[in-house]
């Protein structure tokens, strides 16, 4: 009877649509396949229904309109108005093909009706699908943009940082990162009021939204920080693009930047690159970072890749020792935050070591060793407060015996460490002074491993020749 055969129908579409499930469990949502196959199965149903239960006669042609309309909802107007013809010919060809012994066809009149009726609710519910898609999009957009500069804000940009370093590990190719700061921005702000400071911001993002055409995702993650992510670029096309973008922004003309240090609003730039660099969104950023702030810390308006001498010492090591080399580099970027003299004064020290160990020919085992020793020679002022590191007065006594023990705090954070234990004494002995008048211990003459006295050498020279609040700089001549 009737009741059995609509159970045995909707038996049959319920295991169809199920085995149609099945077999697209596996494929992404907007893939083409799943799309038309989906629509398929939908004609497809529906025009089983209508046969089973009549065909010409049937009372569930409506059942195509119920297919029409999720296809629309799911897939847009263009999609629902295909479904509609589709639906519409199968109709109008089964009229024609079954009742063809009559003068008049009145199921073929009353059913082009029904298929207009298809074709005007598929385009009608299509056009307002439309609007609401881009509707969506637009506030889509709007929520990933920055307002003020027009590019995509910090938001949108950490998701396409995630987004591209699981694309280029899983092509294998480069992802490079440019971060962007504007030198002495709050100065010019402070100076000459927000609306200045916010045309300045729109003019570096007009510039960058120019560099990044296409290809490369720009955007503003701060009040004057800005990024460009570059898929498919290696260090030295990275390094090109922001030496371009440094160059672009000097020619600039911003009002009243004569009254700056220099005489000109400039930007540094920090680079970094996925893998070379970095092997997560994470360490990409913060490497990326790294470079931006040796950049605007050694001198600004100019550009910095990234560079870390414990990198290769760590890539070397396993386990727990990779571990704590990691934790030494967190180490130093405490103590770098905390006192900038101590940042930018290693970086020189670090410097000065490699163009003696040049200049002296000095064979690659050594030359590795004192340059480790200048990187870490500070690290032992992790214990020692931040404000007896900035005092600009005379240290007391018992000042001067906290300062003196970062030798040996030094030394006990990288002692159970086997691939660094060259250089222990010279974080151990970089005070010690030949005539025995040193710290910690006193010692004298060749009794001080020689890479430390060339560090200790090439530290005081640093610390004669750079400004401090306790000490008048020194020329280099006087230095020498």
């Amino acid at each position: 009877n009737g009741a059995n055969v609509l159970l045995l129908l909707a038996l049959g579409c319920g295991v169809m649509y199920a085995g149609w499930l099945f077999l697209i469990s596996k494929k992404p949502a907007d893939s083409p396949l799943v799309k038309w196959g989906s629509l398929a199965i939908m004609l497809l149903l529906s025009t089983c229904c209508v046969w089973m239960t009549g065909i010409q006669d049937s009372n569930y042609e409506f059942l195509y309109l119920m297919a029409i309309i999720i296809a629309t909802i799911e897939y847009g107007k263009r999609e629902g108005i295909l479904l509609s013809l589709a639906s519409s010919a199968l109709i109008l060809v089964t009229d024609l093909i079954m009742i063809r012994d009559v003068v008049i066809n009145d199921s073929f009149e009353d059913d082009i009706v029904l298929c207009s009726v298809f074709v005007i609710i598929a385009y009608t519910l299509g056009y307002y699908v439309e609007c609401e898609k881009n509707h969506i999009n637009r506030l889509e957009h709007l929520v990933h943009m920055d307002a003020l500069t027009e590019l995509y804000n910090y938001r949108y940009f950490r998701d396409m940082l995630t987004h591209q370093v699981g694309v280029s590990a899983s092509r294998g190719t480069s992802l490079a990162l440019i971060l962007i700061d504007i030198d002495h921005f709050k100065q010019y702000n402070d100076m000459f009021g927000h609306q200045m400071g916010d045309t300045v911001l729109q003019q570096l993002g007009i510039l960058l939204k120019k560099e990044a055409g296409a290809s490369y995702t720009a955007a503003r993650y701060g009040g004057a920080s800005f990024s460009l992510l570059m898929p498919d670029t290696d260090e030295r096309g990275a390094l090109d693009k922001a030496e371009k973008i440094r160059l672009d922004f000097e020619q600039l003309h911003i009002d009243r930047e004569e009254y700056l240090p220099g005489g000109k609003l400039t930007i540094s730039l920090g680079v970094s690159v996925f893998p070379e660099n970095a092997s997560s969104e994470v360490q990409l950023f913060d490497s990326a970072d790294e470079a931006l702030y040796r950049a605007k810390f050694l001198q600004r308006n100019r550009v910095e890749s990234y560079y870390s001498i414990l990198d290769a010492v760590q890539r070397s090591l396993h386990g727990e020792h990779q571990d704590t080399v990691a934790s030494i580099k967190t180490l130093i970027a405490v103590i770098n935050s905390r006192d900038n003299y101590t940042f930018t004064h290693v970086e020189r020290v670090v410097t000065y070591c490699k163009l003696y160990a040049e200049a002296t020919h000095m064979n690659e085992e050594d030359k590795q060793t004192l340059v480790y020793g200048a990187y870490m020679h500070d690290i032992g002022k992790i214990n020692i407060d931040q404000g007896l590191l900035m005092k600009t007065g005379k240290l007391s006594d018992e000042e001067w015996e906290v300062l003196k023990r970062h030798p040996v705090d030094g030394a006990k954070v990288i002692q159970n460490i086997d691939s660094l234990q060259a250089v222990l004494p010279l974080i151990l002995q970089h005070h010690e002074r030949y005539d025995g008048s040193g710290y910690p211990y006193g010692l004298s003459g060749s009794g001080i491993n020689f890479l430390a006295r060339i560090l200790s050498v090439a530290d005081s020279f640093d610390a004669m020749t750079s400004n401090r609040p306790y000490q008048p700089r020194k020329t280099y001549e006087e230095a020498y």
